[in-house]
This record gives structure tokens, sequence and C-alpha cells, in this order.
């Protein structure tokens, strides 16, 4: 779990600097990772690290909001609490583009 937190963190500085494409293969992976309904451990890291580089990147992860949201439903609170750090990181980062259609 250490090793996990420290590569998070660190993808979090690197997002800044990276290219789109590397930006966009980042979350790619992540979302594909997240579609195979991974063990709740592997889905709570997937989702910490979405939520870390939205609030380095956020206007660009918009496109996430759906994935995270369907892990809420799953019986663990301590997923659910990623969940709620995610959406508070979309909001930060990105406000006009989370306002209602």
């Amino acid at each position: 779990m250490a090793v996990r937190k420290h590569s998070i963190l660190a993808l979090g500085h690197l997002v800044p600097c990276c290219s789109p494409a590397l930006f966009s293969q980042l979350t790619e992976h992540l979302t594909n990772e997240l579609a195979k309904a991974p063990p709740v451990s592997m889905a709570r890291t997937y989702i910490q690290c979405l939520a870390t580089v939205s609030r380095q990147g956020g206007h660009r992860v918009e496109k996430l909001i759906p994935m995270v949201l369907k892990f809420t439903d799953v019986e663990d609170d301590e997923l659910r609490e990623y969940c709620f750090q995610a959406f508070e990181a979309f909001i930060r980062s990105c406000p006009k583009e989370m306002l209602p259609r």
C-alpha cells in the first residue's frame, strides 16, 4: 500500500508537465482497468489515482466521472470515501465542467 500511495503521488506531480497524449494514455489505462471490475483493493488504488490526477489536470478528466460513479454502489466504505474524494477533486479542479447541462 505504501508503494501504491507514493506512486500515485509521483504521478500526480508529473501530470502538469506531461503531454496531452501521455495524459490520455494514463487516463485510458485507469479507465480500462476500472472497467474490468477489479478487486476492491485495486479499485481503491485506481480511483485514488484518478482523484490525484484530476487535481493536477482536472479539465481533462470530465469523462471519468461516470466510471467513478459506478463504484459508489460497491459495499465498501473505504472505496466510497475514495469516490467522494475523487468527485471533490473533479469539482475543485474543473467547476465549470461540473455544472449541469
